[in-house]
């Protein structure tokens, strides 16, 4: 039997599903560090909420492409198939995440 070797789409896959969680923390971490400096919180309409905003939406749009990327490597045939699962699942834990912050945010009340 022949062995099967690994895509270079399944790897850019997980490559990409592993810098966007990470990158989402980091960016949360910075988001509550800017918030807790300030006295009354960040204003909404500075420079840093701009480029924290930026940011998640940067890590949002890698997990989409890391998701799409991923389906395309899992249909190709003749390859090993667990960094395009393992990929898609960590890009699909940083849009339910996002998805989940978006809407703890919306009912907030404020």
């Amino acid at each position: 039997m022949e062995q099967l070797k690994h895509s270079g789409l399944g790897i850019t896959t997980f490559v990409l599903g592993l810098i966007a969680p990470i990158g989402l923390i980091i960016t949360i971490i910075m988001a509550a560090v800017a918030e807790a400096s300030s006295y009354g919180g960040m204003d909404p309409s500075s420079s840093e909420a701009m480029v924290i905003g930026l940011f998640l939406i940067l890590f949002v749009i890698l997990a989409l492409i890391a998701v799409g990327i991923g389906i395309g490597a899992l249909v190709q045939k003749g390859y090993k198939k667990i960094f395009p699962i393992l990929g898609v699942v960590f890009s699909s834990v940083v849009l339910v995440i996002t998805i989940a912050l978006m809407v703890i945010g919306a009912n907030a009340g404020y």
